[in-house]
């Protein structure tokens, strides 16, 4: 309810579909208003993330355009003009540093924590070959980025927001592009 929450702070009214991994949440979201969508059989983490790939392939292939958020991303402030203008494919939020393969090559990361993909027959073919890469890799993050990443993704630089994260004592700072 965090999460919600902080969407009624900022002022966003989308219709939302959140999917709940077990009956207790089921339960408790559909009693309090929510909209949600029980996914039975995710037994594990891997398992999480090889459905939910699953899952943002059939609501693509079903026409609609997705802004994903997991819970543990509180909004703080209305990102929704990022999507306002439609003139995107996929609009990713920068990740840390996972996989560290990717971070290595190209100092910085997707996140699988908040992002926007657009349907249309572009994102499904590449949503295809993620869902396909996920069965291996078992983590959506790494499959996202070496399918996005890997395949000459286009970064538009204007959107990146630098920022620094300690690790180790050591200074970090993700960037888009060089």
């Amino acid at each position: 309810m965090n999460w919600l929450l902080a969407l009624k702070r900022i002022n966003i009214n989308i219709p939302l579909l959140i999917f709940s991994l077990d009956t207790e949440s089921e339960e408790f979201l559909n009693k309090n208003g929510v909209d949600t969508e029980r996914v039975p059989g995710v037994n594990n983490i891997s398992q999480l993330w090889v459905r939910r790939v699953e899952i943002f392939k059939d609501l693509l292939d079903s026409g609609l355009n997705i802004i994903h958020s997991d819970l543990d991303a509180l909004w703080l402030r209305n990102p929704m003009h990022y999507f306002e203008n439609g003139n995107y494919d996929f609009l990713f939020s920068q990740g840390t540093t996972h996989p560290q393969e990717i971070f290595k090559k190209r100092e910085f990361v997707l996140t699988c924590g908040f992002f926007g993909i657009r349907s249309n027959p572009k994102t499904i073919q590449v949503l295809d070959k993620i869902r396909k890469d996920v069965q291996l890799t078992k983590d959506d993050q790494t499959s996202f980025n070496r399918i996005l990443l890997d395949n000459h993704l286009k970064i538009n630089k204007k959107w990146n927001m630098s920022y620094f994260l300690e690790s180790g004592g050591k200074s970090l700072r993700p960037r888009l592009g060089r």
